[in-house]
């Protein structure tokens, strides 16, 4: 983000000192995080097991998920370090299971990653929460955290 100020002093003893223009850049960084699902459906298939193997499915936002009962919502948080040069430690990734419980069963299927690798990840059912903590996040690196629920019938 960059901005000028304009700094106008005051007039003293009649005399207007002049105007100085001061620019400034701030550069805004640190974690970004963002959240997305993929419906399976389940269409003529009652006893669908969710996908371990994300790589193929097409991700969004998810404002408007339209699954039915037996489909498989999986979701898909990416947190990225904008950083340059500062390495992140023990981030935290976690969904609220309240959120979705009464409508949907969890799959027991949590899966975190640093860029390719599960070196440092420690992934966890508290029973309230399904988190992933990812012990170091390097400078400009993503971390993601996926799992799969299943609309109950």
């Amino acid at each position: 983000e960059t901005n000028s100020v304009t700094l106008i002093p005051a007039v003293v003893d009649g005399i207007d000192a002049p105007a100085k223009t001061v620019n400034n850049t701030t550069t805004i960084q640190g974690l970004k995080l963002e959240k997305l699902a993929a419906v399976v459906s389940a269409t003529g298939i009652e006893n669908l097991t969710c996908p371990t193997d994300t790589s193929g499915l097409t991700f969004g936002r998810g404002e408007s998920i339209n699954a039915k009962p037996y489909d498989c919502i999986v979701y898909k948080i990416t947190a990225t370090n904008t950083f340059e040069t500062k390495v992140l430690t023990t981030v935290t990734l976690s969904d609220e299971k309240a959120l979705w419980n009464a409508q949907a069963t969890y799959q027991d299927d949590v899966t975190g990653l640093i860029g390719t690798s599960t070196n440092g990840v420690v992934n966890n059912d508290t029973g309230d929460f399904i988190t992933t903590t990812l012990g170091t996040l390097p400078a400009e690196g993503t971390g993601t955290m996926t799992f799969s629920i299943k609309v109950n019938p």
